[in-house]
């Protein structure tokens, strides 16, 4: 009995000893990192896409002193026209999108995993209201019309 344990014991520290020199090589793992955040990040874009959707459209029609009363009013219905097509088709792809760039390059981080090697399709977008979250490396609830009002 003492046996098994002395020799689980020895197991797990020869284990632990042989490990300890790959910890670092995580932490350069700027490729698999970008896939995990893209993989699980995306759902959350995919479930707010509702939200963000209509406040880039209220926030960039409305919020803004761009248009006149009178303008906005004229507008709207020719911005609906154009914008709910186009930046609703965006609004939905791009983030599975986001999910599928993931999950293709987590075998590609994990063979590059002590490399610096960083490249990926799906990179955030700058600017304070690019996102509802953005907090680096945490960038969910996209909005991804936000340059549509630019």
């Amino acid at each position: 009995m003492v046996g098994r344990a002395a020799r689980r014991i020895v197991i797990g520290l020869v284990l632990a000893l042989a490990l300890a020199p790959a910890a670092p090589a995580f932490a350069a793992a700027k490729l698999l990192k970008r896939a995990a955040g893209n993989v699980l990040q995306a759902p959350v874009d995919m479930a707010m896409m509702p939200y963000t959707f209509t406040d880039t459209f209220v926030h960039g029609m409305y919020m803004t002193d761009r248009y006149s009363v009178l303008e906005k009013v004229l507008f709207t219905p020719v911005w609906g026209v154009v914008y709910f097509p186009a930046c609703g088709f965006v609004s939905m792809i791009l983030p599975a999108a986001r999910l599928l760039e993931g999950v293709a390059m987590m075998p590609v981080g994990l063979a590059t995993v002590r490399s610096d090697y960083d490249t990926a399709v799906w990179q955030p977008m700058p600017g304070k209201r690019m996102a509802v979250f953005n907090k680096p490396p945490v960038y969910m609830g996209a909005r991804y019309c936000e340059g549509f009002f630019q």
